[in-house]
């Protein structure tokens, strides 16, 4: 498999080039997850009904209360409901879809991710009935969660397990004991310089929010999470390659989930990066630039939300290219900085990740060392800003789709 190292550093630079074009023109120094919390809404899943013909009885009243738990019911999930008659025909993505569902007994229900995700196939596909229904609007560990962040916790870790009781249970203890370390080390964010973030978070006299981290565990064979775990499995191409790993996920704001980390890709050095995006000074953008999936929750996340955090104001001047300059060096150097850390690993198998011997990481930072961004100044226009965001889109997609090619590859020749 592709070395743990390499694949830091090129995730370091994805996320660096994205932080230079966007962070420093609106930071402030509000956690990222608590601004995720009250400004990132969770994007729509779309649940589609197949069937033929007319639906009666329970299956008219199952499609009823798939409605009404997605727009009427307070709280509700975020996802959409469609209904498609396959005797009178269907629009083109819809007749995609059901062919791709391998011909399933209707009617049926097929789920899959939010129109802001690539993937677009079912995640999860099933007849139609009371007990899928209530299966998919909501489960025990995904309300557990909502809780969680509800309460003020920075992000529920969830561990997937592997069914390797061993490598679960060493897994967990690893991941729990880095967090404990974590949430003694790690602070809010201060202040940040040339923006309108001017004072540090007064976590006194503001909402009960704090640096904090759990954990959940998650069995792939629980019948009453298996819309939850095939949720998390899609999130990435190449996950089910790995179903005999643990895997970690960091869940925070209104149910996003970062990437995955997986087997001896649990690393020391992977948690406190993650960790350090989760608790890091939000860059104030939109979701949509940020690493993660949302997951479908039935929560009234704005009902948590006592106070705000976020203070609106006018936007400061946009960042001018010598400042991009000088933020790319120091960059450089924290990413330097961050290849000479010591990578620890949980004791599945006694070896170091450097090894390149099991699956890696899939997070990394958004900070320099220091924990700050970099100043703000003066800019041309909108449209130059505009133009270089999109060259730096465009590599961050190159170079992530370098990483999962480079992955596949090594998954091809590890089996």
């Amino acid at each position: 498999m592709t070395d743990n190292r390499t694949k830091i550093t090129i995730l370091v630079t994805w996320l660096s080039l994205l932080y230079l074009f966007t962070v420093s023109a609106t930071a402030c120094n509000v956690p990222v997850f608590r601004y995720a919390l009250e400004r990132w809404p969770a994007d729509y899943y779309e649940t589609v009904v197949f069937h033929r013909g007319p639906l009666t009885g329970v299956d008219a009243a199952a499609v009823e209360r798939l409605k009404n738990a997605s727009f009427d019911e307070v709280p509700f999930a975020n996802y959409r409901v469609r209904a498609i008659d396959l005797s009178e025909g269907a629009p083109p993505d819809m007749l995609e879809l059901w062919e791709s569902l391998d011909n399933p007994d209707l009617p049926c229900i097929a789920v899959r991710y939010p129109e802001s995700m690539p993937m677009r196939r079912s995640i999860w596909t099933g007849r139609l009935s009371g007990d899928a229904v209530d299966a998919l609007v909501d489960s025990p560990k995904r309300q557990e969660i909502a809780r969680r962040i509800m309460d003020g916790e920075s992000a529920v870790w969830v561990i997937l397990e592997s069914g390797d009781i061993d490598r679960d249970e060493k897994a967990l203890d690893f991941l729990e004991s880095q967090l404990a370390d974590i949430e003694e080390t790690l602070t809010l964010p201060g202040p940040v310089d040339g923006t309108y973030g001017i004072s540090a978070v007064d976590v006194m006299s503001g909402p009960e929010v704090r640096v904090d981290f759990s954990t959940v565990r998650l069995s792939r064979d629980d019948p009453a999470e298996s819309i939850f775990v095939a949720m998390l499995m899609h999130t990435e191409p190449d996950l089910f390659e790995y179903e005999s790993h643990p895997m970690a996920f960091p869940v925070f704001g209104r149910g996003r989930a970062l990437f995955a980390l997986i087997g001896d890709g649990i690393t020391g050095r992977n948690i406190q990066m993650a960790c350090d995006f989760i608790t890091g000074a939000c860059s104030c953008e939109v979701k949509a630039l940020n690493p993660g999936v949302d997951l479908m929750i039935v929560a009234d996340w704005d009902r948590a939300i006592l106070e705000s955090w976020i203070q609106d104001t006018d936007l400061p001047p946009l960042v001018g290219l010598s400042e991009l300059v000088e933020a790319s060096d120091v960059m450089t150097g924290a990413t330097k900085k961050t290849d000479s850390t010591e990578n620890e690993t949980y004791a599945a198998t006694g070896e170091s990740n450097d090894s390149g011997d099991g699956p890696g990481m899939k997070n990394t930072d958004l900070r320099d060392d220091a924990g700050t961004v970099t100043e703000a100044g003066s800019f041309p226009g909108m449209l130059t800003r505009s133009i270089i965001l999109a060259i730096g889109l465009i590599v961050a997609v190159v170079t992530v789709l370098t990483l999962r090619v480079g992955v596949l590859k090594a998954g091809s020749k590890s089996s």
